[in-house]
């Protein structure tokens, strides 16, 4: 089963960031990592979101995404 990120599910709910991530990493982050930070922060939230490829789901290769998180 392949679940689709929805973007009205996402408009009720909330993913909470630390004020950490935004004073020290955001500042030196490259812009792609930031988006899969962020995905899979509200991933690990919403349990619906889980089987959602975060590649697929922002556009970029398995291979940005595997970049970003090491």
């Amino acid at each position: 089963m392949n679940i689709r990120f929805s973007p009205d599910a996402a408009r009720r709910e909330l993913t909470p960031v630390d004020n950490l991530f935004f004073l020290n990493f955001m500042p030196d982050a490259d812009g792609t990592f930031v988006k899969v930070y962020l995905f899979g922060l509200m991933q690990c939230y919403h349990g619906s979101l889980s089987d959602v490829a975060i590649g697929d789901a922002l556009g970029i290769p398995e291979s940005q995404v595997r970049c970003a998180f090491v």
